[in-house]
């Protein structure tokens, strides 16, 4: 559904409708961890741009931050309407997380 790579290139992020995000070692080709939490599919994803975090956007309506040395979500952005289609990171080195935009885009006449 969604990929990203990362800052150094080395990486590649998955998002899937598994309702989990991997992320990929380009070298050897093998998934190295698997981000499990979303209650949907994953339709987005961004690395921070030290490579340390990873944002997801999904169809159960939440944008999740992710510690990828821990596997863990540190933060759970809640209460949009609608799927999250698309995150990113600010890429200034000196942004926060507070910067961290996610837009959520309605398609068709649905609403919720």
């Amino acid at each position: 559904m969604s990929v990203a790579f990362s800052p150094d290139g080395k990486y590649l992020a998955t998002g899937s409708e598994d309702n989990t995000a991997k992320i990929w070692d380009l070298q050897t080709g093998k998934s190295t961890l698997a981000l499990e939490g979303h209650r949907n599919s994953v339709f987005s994803d961004a690395f921070s741009p030290d490579g340390k975090l990873l944002a997801t956007g999904s169809a159960d309506e939440t944008d999740k931050i992710w510690d990828l040395q821990t596997g863990k979500s540190t933060l759970a952005l809640e209460g949009h309407r609608n799927s999250v289609w698309a995150s990113l990171f600010p890429t200034t080195a000196n942004s926060s997380l507070r910067a961290l935009r996610t837009i959520p885009l309605k398609f068709g006449t649905s609403n919720r």
